[in-house]
């Protein structure tokens, strides 16, 4: 499956691989990178039950889409901008 995945979007294309359930089986973490995990941009172990993971989650999104570069304050006027350019 995760073969498919990576033959479909291609190698250049930015991507997570996101490992849920880490309560129920804390070994399969490393198996999953070790499957494919080396053509992903960064890896992620989470629970959705306990929370565990999600901030990392949400870290490696924004590293991913840039907006750990947006200087504070930034996004906010990112935001108004697209907004005033929509009306």
């Amino acid at each position: 499956m995760l073969s498919e995945i990576q033959n479909s979007v291609g190698s250049f294309t930015p991507m997570i691989l996101v490992v849920n359930k880490i309560d129920c089986s804390p070994s399969l973490c490393s198996e999953w990178v070790d499957r494919g995990g080396g053509s992903f941009s960064k890896h992620v172990f989470t629970c959705a039950i306990t929370g565990q993971g999600i901030q990392d989650l949400e870290m490696a999104i924004s590293e991913l889409v840039g907006l750990n570069k947006i200087p504070a304050g930034g996004l906010k006027w990112t935001v108004n901008h697209v907004s005033y350019l929509s009306l």
